[in-house]
């Protein structure tokens, strides 16, 4: 079964990888300040963990940055490989209930 590339047991990610730690509001671990949209979550079920390493998470809180308003993402796509969005365009025109 494949799992992550590192732990954070071994290192702190957020210094290794340059990361900014935000306190949540509803739990205690943190969320990443480069992160664009972020859920805080508790487990809800364990059940699936011996088998799958499946768990079922509840959102207790959402977050999601204000701006910018098409902001690049970044995409992993495996073995090290990354994949970044490309220009936002619209073709609002073309939806029948389009929006003024």
């Amino acid at each position: 079964m494949l799992r992550g590339n590192s732990s954070g047991a071994g290192i702190d990610k957020f210094a290794a990888f340059g990361l900014t730690a935000v306190d949540a509001e509803r739990m205690e671990a943190p969320l990443i300040g480069e992160c664009r949209a972020s859920f805080e979550c508790r487990v809800h079920d364990r059940s699936l963990v011996g088998k799958y390493d499946f768990f079922i998470l509840e959102a207790v809180k959402a977050h999601a940055a204000e701006s910018p308003r098409h902001p690049k993402t970044i995409h992993y796509a495996g073995e090290g490989v990354f994949l970044e969005s490309g220009k936002a365009f619209s073709r609002r025109s073309l939806f029948r209930n389009a929006l003024p």
